[in-house]
């Protein structure tokens, strides 16, 4: 069955709000669903983690939609983790907000591109695109990898991300990457749990340490801002490697170069760029 989009002005999700009859309780085919161009507050019947079928999308297209329940909670959907064709879940408007909590299944593939703000509150996304906008990625959810290429990113302690990808905006970190790239953009991670990350590859941008070590450091350009750092840390408990003509930036009261090693180069650096 062809995607069904929800009813002009509906502040509920119940099935009957969509132009299908069906919306999330559709069992012949897995729902295909995409809210457009809604203004209203959509806050009734948000909980549908117990539909029969799981959902290939949902997306959320133009408008400024509200979506949060009166008491706070998100809306709960079961994405198909199976279906890959499209993105499970996609959040382009001019403005508004959603509180959104994936259940049973991984969310395959997210992106959100547009304006407002997104939290996530639960479940797994194997990957975020963030292009634009602002996200909260809370304590409950768990990405795996992370791409950020604009917009405002602010991630609560939890579950490391594999991979973290950083080609312009901000981000805002309580927590931590196993590998990281920064070739743009503005990276602050404040993480006072867990043993650090794995490895760093920095082609640009800004890194502002406040509190977490990095293993291995591998350094070409951008800059390391090391006036923020609250706590005790080591860069390069490993290995710090800096690709880069300019020399390595010296230790402070807090941040600690160790392992420093001068690999002067004028072609390229570490691979793993954005």
């Amino acid at each position: 069955m062809a995607v069904t989009y929800l009813n002009n002005g509906a502040k509920s999700v119940a099935d009957a709000n969509w132009e299908d009859g069906e919306g999330f309780g559709r069992t012949a085919t897995d729902p295909q669903l995409i809210i457009q161009d809604a203004t209203q507050a959509i806050t009734d019947n948000l909980d549908q983690s117990g539909a029969t079928n799981a959902v290939d999308y949902l997306w959320i297209i133009g408008g400024a939609p509200r979506i949060r329940a009166s008491d706070g909670s998100s809306l709960k959907i079961k994405p198909d983790a199976t279906y890959t064709t499209d993105p499970n879940f996609i959040w382009k408007t001019l403005a508004g907000n959603i509180s959104i909590e994936f259940v049973t299944n991984a969310c395959t593939l997210a992106i959100v591109d547009g304006g407002g703000e997104v939290t996530f509150t639960g479940g797994t996304i194997t990957t975020l695109v963030v292009r634009s906008g602002k996200v909260i990625i809370g304590a409950g959810c768990t990405v795996v990898n992370l791409i950020v290429v604009g917009g405002d990113v602010t991630i609560v302690a939890g579950t490391a991300m594999t991979t973290f990808r950083l080609a312009g905006g901000r981000v805002d970190s309580d927590r931590l990457a196993v590998t990281c790239h920064i070739a743009s953009g503005l990276f602050v991670l404040d993480n006072t749990t867990g043993t650090g990350m794995t490895l760093m590859n920095q082609l640009g941008g800004s890194f502002v340490p406040v509190a977490g070590d990095v293993a291995t450091y591998n350094w070409q350009r951008g800059s390391i801002e090391r006036g923020s750092a609250e706590r005790k840390i080591d860069l390069g408990t490993t290995a710090f490697t800096n690709y880069s003509p300019s020399s390595i930036p010296g230790d402070t009261t807090f941040v600690t170069f160790s392992n420093k090693v001068d690999y002067a180069v004028t072609s390229s650096g570490p691979g793993g760029g954005v």
